[in-house]
């Protein structure tokens, strides 16, 4: 009959237009997912997706040439945990372009966005610690008794119980090649008010020196050389520090004081680090997407986090299980992993989950502010030439970015030491001013692109 012929050409005909979009479909599929993989990346922040993704698209698009295919929907690109947010103005989506002509959306803001006035105040907010988890402390505050676990350490504990404030000291592992150095080290030190220093000679013409000059040291002579070998021994030594319940501020000695550190620090956390970043996202984290145009167009596109390193050469670890765990897994890697860097140790240690048979110390980690606890990149980039930081005082500068060392760590205290306000100007020739890490790195995509690096067996 006439309805049963209508009912079966209506099926046909939506047959074939199925048949029609899968063929457009699959074509499409086919052009999308044969674009070479090192022309495109996309880069979110971590706390600047706005809900203007589609104007921001559509602006950026209509000011790069031909029409770019359309990018995956901002909720795939990135999970808001908190409210979209504008940051001085600039928009906070940062979905960045890079390679040769595959557009991602978005703008790269030309500017990195300025320091707040909250950022630059270093003092620690009360309010930044609640619903912090009770840290598990080898001896709990109150506890009469300190330090423990004296019997095999007694040489330690004599000179802690002589030297710590607040059973914390601040620890630096030095021979005696390094005592010009050494010397301008404990000099910022007393002029920024730190008393509870502390050195760990590794060498018995040291504590002579040491003697004359007033300052504490722990003597555990070793015959390690070179700058890389002697800060691999770091660990186990904090490791003896924190089995008798005492908190340590490891720190390197290209490391210039301004202020006394332990009054900026937090202490809600088992270890809190400084970074090497130099802006938000370098600092604290953030997210982009890995690329294999191989799987196709919904599953080329995978979410990945990245940040800079912290420095090994400057941070704070508590004296809990966590971070006494934290100083055995790096001391036991620097003793059979001789060609590992303790830098990478560390950075991979303090990050990397549990996983097959490998445990992790279970941290609770706090990344310092990289305006208070600061790199030299931070400085010589930013802090000399930007309005809102001429009157900033950091707590810490960290000389890592640059060699030679010295006379930056001089121009550093007598800008704030000796207060020459034009004492960085020595650098005025140099580049200034920063930009995001994915844009940094455009240029060599395709090498970042292929893969991580490791120092150590991920196995």
């Amino acid at each position: 009959n006439s309805a049963t012929m209508g009912a079966r050409n209506a099926t046909v005909g939506l047959i074939c237009v199925a048949v029609v979009m899968l063929v457009v479909t699959q074509v499409g599929f086919a052009s999308w997912s044969s674009r070479p993989p090192a022309k495109i990346r996309r880069v979110v922040t971590h706390s600047r997706l706005t809900s203007e993704v589609q104007d921001v698209v559509s602006e950026h698009g209509a000011d790069e040439g031909p029409p770019r295919r359309s990018t995956p929907p901002a909720s795939k690109l990135l999970s808001r945990s908190s409210p979209p947010s504008t940051v001085h103005g600039a928009t906070s989506l940062s979905l960045v372009a890079v390679g040769d002509g595959e557009m991602v959306a978005g703008r790269v803001n030309a500017k990195t966005p300025p320091a707040t006035p909250a950022e630059l105040n270093c003092t620690p907010s009360l309010a930044a610690s609640r619903g912090a988890r009770a840290l598990d402390y080898i001896v709990p505050p109150d506890a009469s008794t300190w330090p423990v676990n004296c019997e095999s350490n007694e040489e330690l504990c004599k000179v802690v119980r002589r030297t710590a404030i607040n059973r914390e000291v601040i620890v630096a592992v030095c021979n005696s090649a390094v005592k010009a150095q050494l010397s301008k080290w404990v000099d910022a030190n007393q002029r920024a008010g730190i008393k509870n220093m502390l050195i760990i000679s590794i060498d018995n013409k040291l504590p002579g020196w040491l003697d004359e000059k007033g300052v504490a040291y722990w003597l555990q002579a070793d015959a390690a050389l070179g700058s890389h070998k002697i800060s691999a021994q770091k660990f186990k030594y904090v490791r003896a520090f924190l089995s008798i319940g005492c908190s340590v501020l490891m720190s390197d000695i290209d490391v210039v004081y301004l202020q006394n550190p332990f009054l900026f620090l937090h202490k809600d956390s088992d270890v809190e680090g400084t970074t090497d970043g130099w802006d938000d996202e370098s600092a604290y984290g953030w997210m982009e997407q890995l690329d294999d145009p191989s799987l196709g167009a919904f599953g080329r596109f995978r979410p990945a986090m990245r940040i800079t390193a912290w420095n090994s050469g400057l941070w704070y670890a508590r004296a809990t299980h966590a971070s006494l765990r934290l100083m055995s897994i790096l001391a036991y890697r620097m003793e059979h992993e001789p060609n590992t860097w303790d830098q990478a140790a560390f950075g991979e240690e303090v990050t990397r989950p549990a996983r097959d048979d490998h445990m992790a110390a279970g941290l609770a980690k706090r990344a310092l502010s990289y305006w208070c606890f600061a790199n030299s990149k931070t400085v010589f980039r930013r802090m000399k030439v930007e309005p809102e930081l001429a009157h900033h005082r950091p707590v810490v500068v960290h000389a890592n970015y640059h060699q030679p060392k010295e006379p930056r760590m001089r121009a550093v205290y007598k800008r704030w030491h000796l207060d020459e306000q034009d004492a960085l100007n020595e650098w005025s020739f140099e580049p200034t001013g920063v930009v995001p890490a994915p844009v940094l790195e455009k240029d060599f995509l395709h090498v970042i692109n292929d893969g991580f690096v490791s120092g150590s067996d991920m196995r």
